[in-house]
């Protein structure tokens, strides 16, 4: 049976961001003066962006806002996306493998869309997919909310275009 769709991971399965990730997060600690930079950077990796933030602020920088501490560090991201971030190897050819016939393809995956499509452009990756965020804490709390409803709404779309490929 030929592929008539595919859905994709960002992180992990086409960018390895976790590098890069690290040492934004950690420059800015560092930035704020926030003792034992890496180790906080260890206690708070597993959370969302904007838990982390709100850490940051409660916790080190009270005199600087969440909102900002998030921009600042999806700034940072968006910069290393477009310089550090590199597909995995072997992604660019399955890619345009899926391209050549054009499958159409959906990437879903926590990573802020902005940041996301902001490196999908630098490959072409937007010109024949979609990208639809799912937000973490949208995911493992509710199913209902705004995010994770939109996310399922792109995916289920992407599904109805390709029903016979699907189980």
């Amino acid at each position: 049976m030929p592929i008539s769709g595919a859905i994709f991971d960002f992180d992990g399965t086409l960018v390895d961001s976790m590098p890069a990730w690290h040492d934004v997060t950690v420059r800015m600690l560092e930035r704020y003066g926030v003792p034992n930079a890496e180790q906080f950077f260890v206690e708070t990796e597993s959370l969302p962006l904007r838990e982390l933030c709100e850490v940051l602020h409660d916790r080190h920088v009270p005199s600087v806002s969440t909102d900002d501490l998030e921009a600042e560090i999806k700034a940072d991201m968006r910069e290393a996306y477009l310089s550090d971030i590199d597909l995995l190897d072997g992604c660019l050819d399955f890619l345009d493998d899926l391209r050549a016939p054009g499958v159409p393809t959906v990437v879903a995956s926590p990573t802020s869309s902005t940041i996301a499509s902001t490196w999908s452009r630098s490959f072409s990756f937007t010109t024949s997919s979609t990208f639809c965020a799912t937000p973490k804490s949208s995911v493992s709390s509710s199913l209902n909310s705004k995010s994770a409803g939109k996310s399922i709404k792109v995916i289920d779309t992407f599904l109805q275009k390709s029903p016979d490929s699907f189980g």
